[in-house]
């Protein structure tokens, strides 16, 4: 071989190096580009959930994410790398890369755009209610638009990629799985306000105290009826839940609900209508109840407290009832507490006072149906209140509840939830001063099961000095003053064994509720300054990796613990029992 052969060898053969080192430097530049990206997308997929897309959130996030994909993409598409498409399977590794990023690039840019154009939608101000029907339909369009352009993304093969590129696919897939269930679900929310504001509709609205509570709800102590036409609404006088009680009988209670509560006045008592959290079973049976009680056929139910109330205000502004203002900062202060005043049990002003929370709703909805709206305050903190079940909505119109459902309020139970309950049985409205923790223990089994332990600790804080009508006692009740009495109920994991309740006297139901098993126990007596704990026993059978604990809507939320992670639950959170 001559010499000059040999020189072009040895070149050739340091440029194939060169060119292998460099194809290495690219396709790691590529991947980290491509990773980058993705951390974004996880980082925006949070802030996207709950109506996130609706009010325009992570738009930057979002931005950053396609900048990133585009410059993987870029890498991935460009010269250095083309001629390895024609060697097999390595090709096949490039094709895919060049096609993953693409597809990345696409769904971030199509989720930026959505994103920014729902921003600037929601700056705006409707004041009319063909204005408010007009901007929920063009929200319901954008999201729409959005679902349509990412209908078929093409990753290319999947066939003998290496384990790099295998993982950043596999994330992908994920991050825009998740994307298209934000969208349906913003579409969803979209269309189902918009068919409910376009209506003529009326629901019943039930104003839930959370003094006194029930399962997943404050008691139901005010009802009244909301009408809604050509987006414009309106809600008409709120009265006693009680003046609505009927005879027994009188409509058909579900047999979940008559099986493990039929000691209770359940289809009777409104304030017995929240034993379960089960919203989409009791809101049903609560349109029957007012169809028998008073003729009249609603269209659907609404559920609301005083943090619905408090949103209203903050998005909204300032309200005035009976003379005194009201604001975001200091409604719940006053609807939970200081309402009541020098109010005695059997006072003939203490119907009137049961009715101030319904008054007081009433006026923040008219507030919000006659002033302009501030619609990107007033989506991000009725979801907020939606997270912890403060709003609750059931419809008989399939599009109107496949929107509650997508908005996260239609009190569905999982079959992997995990619920606590505590139902005042004690006639006062000490429950915003019962603190309750839980901790959650899990352990493996030989069978591949886990042994699952929930460990509840009350402790009443009632202070002295409390409105009678706050602290009791209740006059049909053996109660001195100040001291709490109710029922722990848990709903847990329907494929889950039936749950032992330990530390209360009575048993008083167990069995199954709908996707769940749920065990109630009494009475939790609680003098001021004393604790009590209650421990819920279960089996989680094998493949149950994980719980969703339910947020309760009690004021203030239940702490919880699991291993090293705290949290309230002001928001259903998911336990990963891996």
């Amino acid at each position: 071989m001559s010499p000059t052969a040999r020189w072009v060898i040895r070149i050739g053969v340091v440029a194939l190096l060169a060119w292998i080192v460099v194809s290495g430097a690219v396709l790691w530049t590529a991947r980290n580009h491509t990773n980058d990206g993705l951390d974004a997308l996880g980082r925006a997929r949070h802030e996207l959930d709950d109506g996130g897309l609706l009010r325009g959130d992570a738009t930057e996030e979002l931005r950053s994410a396609r900048g990133s994909f585009a410059s993987a993409h870029d890498l991935a598409n460009g010269i250095v790398l083309a001629p390895w498409r024609v060697i097999p399977l390595l090709g096949a590794n490039v094709e895919s890369g060049e096609a993953l990023t693409a597809a990345a690039e696409r769904v971030a840019e199509v989720a930026e755009q959505s994103a920014s154009a729902s921003k600037v939608l929601l700056a705006q101000h409707p004041t009319t209610g063909p204005e408010r029907l007009e901007m929920v339909r063009r929200l319901g369009a954008i999201t729409r638009r959005a679902d349509r352009a990412l209908e078929r993304v093409p990753l290319g093969p999947d066939f003998f990629v290496v384990a790099p590129l295998g993982d950043a696919r596999s994330r992908f897939i994920a991050r825009y799985d998740q994307l298209r269930d934000a969208l349906r679900s913003a579409t969803s929310g979209a269309d189902g306000v918009e068919r409910m504001l376009r209506g003529p509709r009326k629901y019943l609205v039930l104003a839930a105290n959370n003094a006194e509570m029930r399962g997943g709800s404050g008691m139901l102590l005010s009802a009244g009826t909301a009408t809604f036409h050509d987006g414009e609404f309106s809600i008409g006088e709120m009265r006693p839940s009680s003046d609505f009680n009927l005879p027994a009988g009188a409509v058909d209670v579900p047999k979940d609900l008559s099986r493990l509560w039929g000691f209770a006045p359940i289809g009777r008592d409104w304030r017995w209508l929240g034993t379960s959290p089960r919203f989409d079973v009791t809101a049903p049976l609560a349109a029957d109840m007012w169809e028998a009680a008073t003729g009249e056929r609603v269209d659907g139910v609404l559920a609301v407290d005083p943090v619905v109330v408090q949103s209203l205000l903050d998005a909204q502004g300032p309200i005035e009832v009976d003379g005194r203002r009201l604001t975001g900062d200091d409604v719940i202060q006053y609807l939970l507490l200081e309402q009541y005043g020098s109010i005695e049990p059997g006072d003939p002003e203490q119907v009137a006072r049961r009715d101030e929370l319904g008054t007081v709703a009433r006026t923040a909805v008219d507030a919000l149906s006659t002033r302009a709206w501030n619609p990107n305050r007033l989506v991000r903190r009725l979801s907020d209140a939606g997270k912890g079940r403060h709003a609750l909505a059931w419809a008989r119109d399939p599009v109107e509840q496949r929107a509650w459902e997508a908005a996260g309020i239609a009190g569905q139970l999982r079959f992997d939830s995990l619920a606590v309950s505590i139902l005042n049985t004690g006639g006062n409205k000490l429950d915003p001063f019962i603190a309750v923790a839980a901790r959650l223990e899990v352990r493996d089994r030989s069978d591949g099961g886990r042994d699952a332990e929930v460990v509840l600790r009350f402790e009443n804080r009632a202070p002295d000095g409390l409105p009678t009508y706050v602290s009791g006692p209740h006059p049909a009740t053996d109660l001195s003053k100040g001291e709490y009495q109710g029922l722990v109920a848990l709903n847990t994991p329907g494929v889950a064994s039936l749950p032992k309740l330990e530390g209360l006297p009575s048993l008083l139901v167990v069995g199954r509720d709908g996707p769940t098993k749920v065990v109630a126990a009494g009475p939790l007596r609680l003098q001021p300054g004393e604790h009590a704990e209650v421990t819920v026993r279960l089996v989680l059978p094998e493949g149950l990796d994980q719980l969703v604990v339910e947020p309760s809507a009690r004021i203030p939320a239940i702490s919880w613990r699991y291993r090293a992670t705290h949290w309230q639950d002001t928001a259903e959170h998911t336990v990963d029992l891996t």
